[in-house]
């Protein structure tokens, strides 16, 4: 359960009050609450005039027990609409460039299902700063403030919420992610993104799952017998050892170097 899931269920009920008119709330097996915690207290949730979370009609956030995409091949997610406020926005504005700027996410979710799949390669990611710092792009990292990694000649801004990590994807030239938050959240922005989804999970549909991953987004995938792997280990062998041949050359070949420094032109 993360940001990305979030996001999902939020497009899907944002579609549903553009159908209705009729506002709802994220309930869980018909219950508001989940791991003891108010469902719509998610940051994701925040200013959303299509979530009542008193009067509201409920919104399974796992039919059938599973999400959408975890049953159904059909499946294709939407880029929800995030809203900031003025507070956010000018947060962004006070710590971003003032140029065009590329954000490196090289901070995979900890603790969950797939867990160390879904890393790449720490020195990869050294490697891929120094590379766009040879490209003449300022890149930055939104550090969380429990990681003490720094990526030079990044800059590491660090932050303490989801909403300041949307408000500067939103002004971002490129985003470039491991599956995760950050892939979804630069779909509701249309922010380009290049995603390093290696062999574990996969922005394609399968015969018996759905998609996760947006159009228009540059996917980089290991073709292997075995991908998608969809391990419910937290560390699979062969997703960890095959993501390493996706190299810093590989994302780089995925940009559009002249579109990120005319950005904001």
């Amino acid at each position: 359960m993360g940001i990305g899931d979030d996001l999902m269920w939020l497009a899907q009920a944002q579609q549903q009050f553009a159908r209705t008119g009729k506002c709802v709330r994220p309930t869980h097996k018909g219950s508001t609450y989940a791991w003891g915690r108010r469902l719509w207290l998610r940051e994701a949730y925040d200013n959303q005039p299509c979530i009542d979370p008193v009067h509201g009609e409920n919104l399974e956030e796992k039919p059938h027990g599973r999400r959408p995409y975890q049953y159904d091949p059909r499946y294709r997610p939407s880029p929800a609409q995030i809203i900031l406020t003025t507070a956010e926005i000018q947060w962004a504005q006070d710590h971003m460039p003032k140029g065009p700027y590329v954000i490196i996410n090289p901070d995979a979710k900890q603790g969950g299902i797939h867990h160390n799949n879904k890393h790449w390669h720490h020195p990869y990611w050294q490697q891929l700063a120094l590379q766009l710092a040879q490209l003449g792009i300022i890149t930055v990292r939104l550090k969380p403030v429990t990681r003490m990694d720094t990526y030079y000649p990044a800059i590491n801004t660090e932050t303490d919420s989801i909403r300041k990590v949307m408000a500067c994807i939103r002004t971002a030239a490129w985003v470039i992610t491991t599956d995760g938050a950050a892939h979804h959240i630069a779909a509701a922005w249309h922010t380009p993104c290049t995603v390093i989804w290696g062999t574990c999970t996969s922005p394609y549909a399968t015969a018996t799952r759905g998609a996760l991953g947006y159009e228009g987004q540059h996917n980089l995938i290991v073709k292997h017998s075995q991908t998608p792997c969809y391990t419910e280990k937290r560390e699979c062998d062969h997703c960890v050892e095959l993501k390493q041949a996706i190299t810093p050359q590989c994302v780089i070949e995925t940009l559009d170097i002249q579109k990120i420094k005319a950005h904001g032109r």
